[in-house]
């Protein structure tokens, strides 16, 4: 159940299409974005996700996905303008929903 749940997730932001994140993301759900952020509160997550995956200027690709119970790591990179920038998320379900996400960012050594 966990990796149809995160394979869908992913296809919501490689097809631009949110409409079905509502059916995958917890009310509750507490996310950390990469640059800190924190969405918490009921439906923010949802409503971060949902205006990132609508945006038609990025093209994300996913890497690679790993599932362990109710737990996934799902590596991915996304382009905008020309940059190429890769992370990673950390995903947890909590009945069949995602209830906690922490994204983070590989960056570059000078």
């Amino acid at each position: 159940m966990t990796k149809n749940v995160i394979d869908d997730f992913n296809a919501a932001f490689r097809t631009h299409d949110p409409s079905g994140l509502p059916a995958l993301v917890a009310a509750d759900c507490a996310l950390e974005n990469v640059d800190g952020a924190a969405y918490t509160g009921p439906g923010e997550a949802l409503r971060f996700w949902s205006a990132l995956a609508a945006d038609e200027t990025l093209t994300w690709t996913v890497e690679d996905v790993s599932v362990l119970g109710d737990q996934a790591v799902i590596r991915w990179r996304f382009a905008s303008g020309g940059a190429v920038t890769r992370g990673l998320n950390l995903m947890r379900l909590r009945d069949g929903l995602i209830a906690e996400a922490t994204g983070y960012l590989k960056v570059g050594m000078e």
